[in-house]
């Protein structure tokens, strides 16, 4: 997004403050030294689409999970028709309603209830970076149609980043904010019915890490099959067993991940993750192993 589009970004937040219908944190990324890395988990699953997202031979594509309401996109708009048909049998359609969260296009990540709440309580502020994994599988074309491999299992993948550069506590009705920001008029958590604190986290343009930029996007998708992208360890049939950087896991004297505060689920290399949860924090401080890993991990997959 240009120079021009950030400014009129920021201008329409402050508008949307001083008339009260949100509360905005606006700022570019942080320089206050300490970071938390946010691993974001995203898109279908056993429980929502029922099937895992697709690894396709050009990069692995995060499925929206589908949803009945505070939503206008369809998996067609999206150009996702053929693959949500054809991966879940003709369960879900291509004029089928999804929840486009996170958008990697506009740059934007909505949240709401204990989700929202757990965000809040582990201090996630502007110049955090959240980093979005799901469960893929990878995926060939057999006659005309997209098959899931039968030689491949499924496995937990990160597909997606987003540093934070503004946070907008929408409500219960993000009409208003809409109106300010048009671009973003289309995002679920814009629309009304959402619990009080419904909250937006709108990327920053470029992404910083120790108050320096690196010379990438605040936000993008992960377009490479990259084997450092893949969290589960391989040859495991256990998926959420993860492979872990030592800056993580806390008996190589890592930082920890809130949700995992049982030392038994930690190896020296691994992390056995939690079956449920969306948000899973790392407050990395200024570690400057941690800040590398996260570097080169958006570095090599865009």
């Amino acid at each position: 997004m240009g120079q021009a589009s950030r400014q009129g970004r920021v201008v329409a937040c402050a508008s949307a403050s001083k008339s009260g219908c949100s509360r905005v944190c606006v700022g570019g990324p942080t320089a206050r030294g300490n970071l938390r890395i946010i691993f974001s988990r995203k898109g279908f699953d056993s429980q929502y689409g029922r099937v895992p997202s697709p690894i396709l031979e050009n990069g692995p594509i995060s499925l929206p999970i589908p949803t009945q309401r505070q939503s206008s996109t369809t998996y067609a708009e999206l150009g996702l028709g053929e693959l949500v048909t054809d991966l879940t049998r003709g369960r879900i359609l291509p004029e089928h309603l999804c929840h486009n969260d996170p958008d990697l296009l506009l740059g934007a990540l909505g949240q709401v209830g204990i989700a929202q709440g757990h965000l809040s309580r582990q201090g996630v502020t502007v110049g955090d970076v959240f980093l979005f994994f799901g469960l893929f599988r990878p995926v060939d074309r057999v006659n005309g149609h997209y098959r899931y491999r039968a030689s491949a299992v499924p496995e937990h993948r990160l597909f997606g980043w987003l540093q934070v550069g503004q946070i907008i506590h929408l409500g219960v009705d993000g009409a208003p904010v809409a109106q300010r920001m048009p671009y973003l008029a289309r995002h679920p958590h814009l629309c009304p019915g959402w619990n009080a604190n419904n909250t937006l986290y709108v990327a920053s343009d470029r992404l910083q890490l120790n108050g320096n930029s690196i010379g990438l996007p605040g936000f993008g998708m992960l377009r490479f099959a990259k084997s450092a992208l893949r969290l589960s360890v391989k040859g495991s049939t256990r998926t959420s067993l993860w492979r872990v950087p030592a800056w993580l896991t806390p008996k190589a004297g890592g930082v920890g991940l809130s949700y995992h505060g049982d030392l038994d689920r930690w190896g020296e290399e691994t992390l056995q993750a939690v079956a449920k949860g969306q948000e899973f924090v790392a407050d990395i401080g200024e570690r400057a192993d941690a800040q590398r890993w996260l570097e080169e991990i958006i570095t090599a997959a865009t």
